[in-house]
């Protein structure tokens, strides 16, 4: 249920703020906020986040595809449907 919940909700603000905020800032500080929460939660369960230039290489290939190119998609989209 609470998967739902955050799942639809967030189409429903991508929707809301198409209007007034371009794609590319709403995909910014949506993966903005994202990666800040995900890293609080690493370091509070005391974990480390990797130095090697290799992971943080992977970490940006997975996370643009992954990540910011479906986001800009849905945000560019949602502009021209109601």
């Amino acid at each position: 249920m609470c998967l739902v919940f955050l799942w639809g909700t967030s189409f429903m603000f991508i929707s809301v703020s198409v209007a007034t905020v371009d794609p590319l800032s709403i995909v910014f500080y949506r993966v903005l906020l994202g990666a800040i929460v995900l890293t609080m939660i690493v370091y509070a369960r005391g974990l480390r986040l990797p130095l090697s230039l290799r992971a943080w290489s992977v970490f940006m290939v997975f996370g643009m595809v992954g990540n910011l190119l479906p986001f800009f998609l849905i945000s560019w989209g949602q502009q021209s449907v109601n």
